[in-house]
């Protein structure tokens, strides 16, 4: 059975970030929806969600797509690297800069 959707608030682009996962499963449910209202540049580090419960992080690297009317974002998230934004979900650009974008959107990954 799957939980019921929570949020981690909105970052400081102005996306929400919402999960809900399935115990039994070992299933987490990620999804986006918001409105961008700051420049994202390419590695940019400042649109990270707190809040995000750590037994159902991803095990490893992950990195999902996320398409906007130009150049695409990525939601990433890294359990270990050297800046603020180990084991947070961030919002970040890997090519391009997005600065007004609507992106939505959904993915499911194990956490076992």
């Amino acid at each position: 059975k799957w939980s019921e959707w929570q949020t981690c608030g909105k970052n400081a682009c102005n996306v929400e970030l919402f999960y809900r996962y399935n115990e039994g499963l070992k299933l987490c449910e990620v999804k986006w929806d918001g409105s961008v209202n700051a420049t994202i540049t390419n590695n940019s580090i400042g649109y990270m969600w707190e809040g995000f419960p750590k037994d159902k992080a991803p095990e490893g690297n992950m990195f999902i797509p996320v398409q906007t009317q130009s150049h695409d974002l990525t939601l990433r998230y890294y359990p270990v690297t050297s800046d603020v934004t180990a084991s947070h979900w961030t919002l970040t650009a890997m090519q391009g800069t997005v600065s007004q974008a609507y992106v939505c959107g959904k993915f499911i990954y194990s956490y076992a």
